[in-house]
């Protein structure tokens, strides 16, 4: 009687789970589909953050919403982004678009109050002034920092956004906003940076202005960061993830700093705009841009410098897609690479996709209204950090959180390169 009744468990799991496929593709694009059965994975996340294997209540009771400042949402544990009715945000909620962006912006700001907040009290880090001691806060601008930063031997995890208006701790806003908290910001990063024994830093490139001392722009504000955390730290301690124009600024860093080889064990990149040539020789860099082909797919580049697939076509959501690979390739795992006969034909798919890409997508502009919807090679060997970084932890790769429906901003064009209907949405 007990094997009948689990047999009969598992024909009805296996039963639910074929309904779901038919009815998920029936419903979403290919594209689409493939993030809505990410989902799973997001459990794997919160067992990761809890130390246990509970399963997570994706509609939390009335009581245990937090309400995001005075905006009216929430964010449920499952990381959506939710009204007191459990609806999604929507932009346009009148027919008078400075409205709808002007509240946009306010609910922005509220969220990247919000994702200080979290790196602060679930992820333990610090809030610290830079150049470090600025007194006036009018002054400085900030990042966020483990404790111990500088004293500690453990290996460095640094955090790089892109442009326009998210803050650190952010990739896409947008992506936050409209889809999921987790594979928007940068907070999965740094539950792996806790799992794996590493401190962590993210850099606040966007919190600069002439008002600021030794944040003028983003460069001078990286260069005032290198210089107050990472110019003194052991050799090969420090490993880089950048996404968008925080590839320009960590090439500005290189070209900068002569010890930054000296320093810097692996970049990793996400759809970064740099061009040229990186700078350095010798740390290995990869770059893991849109592209169909599957994720980690050689795309080309040599030496020290090489690009992959992300795995997906869409700009910002880049880091979150190739987030496992860059995982196991700062672990120095073993990655299985997608062999490609057809490299040449990729290139020249990813080289007209640069073509296409604007201004904004370039880093160089930043959109202040909301845009209408639209109807490698494997680096080299490496010799192993220095003894003088603590040895890390090896803990199980978090994998991706759900994603979602793709709702970056179109601020770059990607005619031909977009898979999926767009929600209407406000900038980054």
């Amino acid at each position: 009687a007990v094997v009948s009744t689990q047999s009969t468990g598992i024909l009805m799991v296996f039963v639910r789970g074929t309904l779901l496929n038919i009815i998920c593709l029936l419903r979403f694009s290919p594209g689409q589909f493939t993030r809505f059965k990410n989902h799973h994975h997001l459990t794997r996340y919160f067992s990761m953050v809890n130390n246990d294997n509970s399963q997570v209540d994706p509609q939390p009771s009335m009581s245990a919403k937090k309400m995001i400042g005075d905006t009216g949402f929430h964010f449920a544990e499952s990381g959506e982004f939710l009204d007191e009715s459990n609806n999604k945000f929507s932009f346009a909620i009148s027919d008078n678009h400075r409205e709808n962006q002007a509240r946009y912006e306010k609910i922005g700001d509220a969220v990247t109050d919000h994702i200080y907040k979290l790196m602060e009290e679930n992820h333990k880090l610090e809030r610290i002034r830079v150049p470090i001691g600025v007194k006036s806060s009018k002054l400085a601008s900030f990042v966020f920092a483990s404790f111990d930063f500088l004293q500690s031997k453990k290996k460095k995890l640094v955090l790089i956004n892109g442009s326009g208006a998210v803050k650190a701790g952010q990739w896409a806003r947008s992506i936050i906003i409209n889809d999921n908290l987790y594979p928007g910001s940068m907070l999965p990063y740094l539950t792996w940076a806790e799992n794996n024994n590493f401190d962590a830093l993210v850099l606040n490139t966007n919190e600069s202005g002439s008002r600021f001392q030794g944040s003028a722009d983003p460069f001078e504000h990286a260069q005032t960061v290198w210089d107050n955390f990472l110019s003194s730290i052991p050799e090969k301690c420090v490993y880089i993830v950048a996404h968008s124009f925080g590839g320009v600024v960590v090439q500005k860093l290189i070209q900068n700093n002569s010890n930054f080889e000296d320093i810097v064990s692996k970049i990793a990149f996400t759809d970064s705009v740099h061009m040229g040539r990186l700078g350095s020789e010798t740390t290995p860099s990869i770059n893991w841009v849109t592209s169909s082909k599957p994720v980690n797919t050689r795309l080309g580049g040599g030496g020290a410098s090489s690009k992959r697939s992300a795995g997906c076509r869409d700009h910002p959501w880049t880091s979150h897609f190739a987030m496992d690979s860059i995982f196991s390739w700062f672990m120095e795992d073993n990655i299985d690479l997608v062999e490609d006969n057809n490299v040449s034909e990729s290139i020249s798919m990813e080289k007209a996709d640069i073509a296409e890409t604007s201004e904004e997508q370039m880093g160089l502009t930043e959109p202040s209204t909301q845009t209408e919807p639209m109807s490698q090679t494997k680096p080299e060997a490496t010799a192993e950090p220095s003894s003088q970084c603590e040895p890390e932890t090896q803990t199980e790769l978090m994998s991706q959180s759900e994603p979602g429906t793709q709702t970056e901003i179109m601020s770059q064009s990607q005619t031909g390169r977009q898979t999926g209907n767009r929600r209407e949405i406000g900038p980054r």
